[in-house]
């Protein structure tokens, strides 16, 4: 799954201290969907994680071409492109941009359903 994938089916589960009344500001959007249950995903670090109900959007930096055209494809791969690692990421090829030319058909057919939202 890619990074922006990622943020935009899940985010962070903050558990409801109990010092929260009802009466704050979000009140109107507990009583939207009340007793909603969904699983939590535990992330290696403890860190805890639910499925989003709506995909979000995913605001990404905004590169010139002109100015440094290697940042643009730097950013195109580490967005769209499962990983681990960084060194994983380029698996010896010393450019972004011919990385990402290399996986172009990959990418595309993986991030497919990306067009739907």
């Amino acid at each position: 799954m890619s990074i922006t994938e990622f943020a935009m089916l899940f985010v962070p589960f903050y558990p409801k201290k109990a010092s929260e009344t009802e009466e704050s500001i979000d009140r109107d959007r507990y009583e939207e969907q009340p007793n909603v249950r969904r699983s939590l995903i535990m992330l290696s670090d403890d860190n805890k994680m639910v499925v989003r109900n709506v995909p979000a959007v995913v605001r990404v930096p905004y590169f010139i071409a002109l100015s440094n055209p290697e940042n643009i494809f730097y950013s195109l791969l580490v967005q769209y492109t499962p990983y681990s690692s960084e060194m994983k990421l380029f698996e010896g090829i010393d450019s972004a941009k011919d990385v990402l030319l290399a996986r172009e058909n990959r990418l595309k057919e993986m991030n497919r359903h990306m067009h739907q939202h």
